[in-house]
């Protein structure tokens, strides 16, 4: 779409460009090509993660809980005999 308006993309850090030439055709493939697997690449990565938790059988929420100021009491009532309901 920029080469139909003649808009030239010009990237200083990689020290390449979008024009006319056989190489930027090239580069803006790559790119196109680059943008379409990525969602695949990221969707993938968290599903290995999300196994990779529940493999290491992690809690799915971490820190305070309502209940942590009461444990030692829970624990007590548990260890007499109590029912967790």
């Amino acid at each position: 779409m920029c080469l139909e308006k003649g808009i030239h993309i010009c990237a200083i850090k990689g020290s390449w460009q979008l024009d006319n030439s056989i190489q930027s055709k090239v580069m803006a493939m790559a790119l196109t090509i680059a943008a379409e697997i990525e969602p695949d690449l990221i969707s993938l990565r968290t599903k290995e993660a999300l196994q990779a938790r529940k493999n290491k059988r992690m809690p799915k929420r971490q820190g305070k809980r309502k209940l942590d100021k009461f444990r030692p009491e829970i624990e007590a009532l548990l260890n007499n005999g109590s029912t967790q309901k």
